[in-house]
């Protein structure tokens, strides 16, 4: 919607619309007031529009809009993924609540629960290979990494070998074809042992219960590997420093590259905007060159003192 203020005086008669009998025109009605409505509105737009499939990717929009909402439109969210639904329809929910966790660091730890609390019952492998996926990544940069760790193995447990498979291509471990060669004995609990380097570190073994000669199995190790670059160190370290919140998803960093520049937008006191343009270089250290825009002098100062 190009000219969404134009129809913003329209809003109230469109709230009456939501619970037109006509389909077609309630979800109009929700999806134009999702593009046009004030933050003030959030709260009461999703206890309305429970019932509505094609409102997901608006609700992504609204959450990049007000990102202080997401705590409310996760919620929803994580509701809708446990009402009944297909494939597309479970996928289009997940995409989205892993969006506001890529777009918004501190709906992360929310996003994350949702999302185990999902896959505890979830028939899409796809998805629960996905999110899997994502725990991997996520998990270990969170305050308490341990219960995502714990969530992951659960899962090894109980999952078929697809998501089992899925969990350890996210970065997090190794997987393990074994087969017993001794036709004289039946082994039991075998396991792998890794000998990784420094920046590596062991953390679990999951065996193969056992093994009959000439049978295959599988048994799993969990690795955690290496921190960040420099770089994507330094940048979660100036966003989560400065409490502001990434633009143009320039808090993702590029593998292999010696440079970077960090955008972040917020709000000094008293409602003033403020915006930094950090730029990163990578030599013996990381070095930081930082530009700060308010139509006030004073933020720019305490923000530059801040980080000088």
């Amino acid at each position: 919607m190009k000219h969404p203020s134009a129809v913003t005086a329209c809003n109230l008669d469109l709230e009456n619309l939501i619970t037109d009998s006509n389909r077609s025109i309630a979800t109009l009605a929700i999806t134009t007031l999702l593009k046009t409505g004030s933050e003030s509105s959030v709260d009461r737009l999703m206890k309305q529009i429970s019932s509505f499939v094609v409102v997901v990717q608006a609700i992504s929009a609204l959450c990049q809009k007000y990102p202080r909402k997401h705590s409310v439109m996760m919620t929803f969210l994580s509701n809708m993924l446990r009402d009944d639904g297909g494939f597309e329809y479970k996928r289009a929910i997940v995409d989205c609540i892993i969006g506001i966790i890529e777009e918004n660091p501190e709906s992360k730890e929310t996003g994350l629960a949702h999302l185990c609390e999902f896959i505890e019952d979830c028939e899409h492998t796809v998805l629960a290979t996905k999110i899997l996926h994502l725990l991997g990544k996520e998990g270990p940069r969170t305050p308490t990494p341990s219960k995502y760790i714990r969530f992951i193995f659960n899962r090894v447990v109980l999952e078929n070998e697809a998501v089992r498979a899925g969990e350890f291509c996210g970065g997090k471990g190794g997987e393990f074809d074994c087969t017993n060669t001794l036709n004289d004995q039946l082994l039991e609990k075998v396991t792998v042992q890794m000998e990784p380097s420094e920046a590596y570190e062991v953390l679990r073994c999951v065996p193969a219960p056992s093994l009959s000669y000439n049978q295959p199995g599988m048994c799993y190790t969990l690795v955690r590997l290496p921190l960040d670059d420099p770089t994507a160190e330094a940048v979660n370290n100036i966003v989560k420093f400065l409490g502001m919140q990434p633009c143009e998803r320039s808090d993702k960093v590029p593998e292999n590259k010696n440079s970077h520049t960090l955008y972040l937008a917020g709000m000094f006191r008293g409602g003033l905007d403020v915006l930094v343009r950090a730029r990163l270089a990578l030599g013996d250290g990381v070095t930081m060159q930082v530009t700060v825009r308010s139509i006030v002098e004073t933020p720019v100062d305490v923000i530059l003192a801040s980080v000088g």
